[in-house]
């Protein structure tokens, strides 16, 4: 599978935080597949930015859905330092 577009698309966002997983199946059809084989009921998405291009991808996966508070809190403390 070809994951370029969506990698895309979260590198323009600087982040992705997905909550819940399954409001994220059309735009993200590829990622939200692999999450839901695994499991997974939230995860958030952090690329890794090289000299001039997406040089990785660090994701969390969540075995639970996401509070809004928690998600908040990723937002203002975690993001920003990666």
């Amino acid at each position: 599978m070809n994951y370029g577009e969506e990698i895309q698309k979260i590198t323009m966002r600087r982040c992705l935080l997905m909550h819940n997983i399954q409001m994220y199946r059309k735009e993200y059809p590829k990622f939200t597949y692999l999450l839901e084989r695994s499991d997974a009921k939230s995860a958030v998405f952090y690329p890794i930015i090289g000299v001039d291009s997406t040089v990785g991808m660090l994701v969390v996966l969540y075995k639970c859905e996401l509070s809004e508070l928690t998600l908040d809190h990723i937002r203002k403390v975690i993001a920003p330092n990666i």
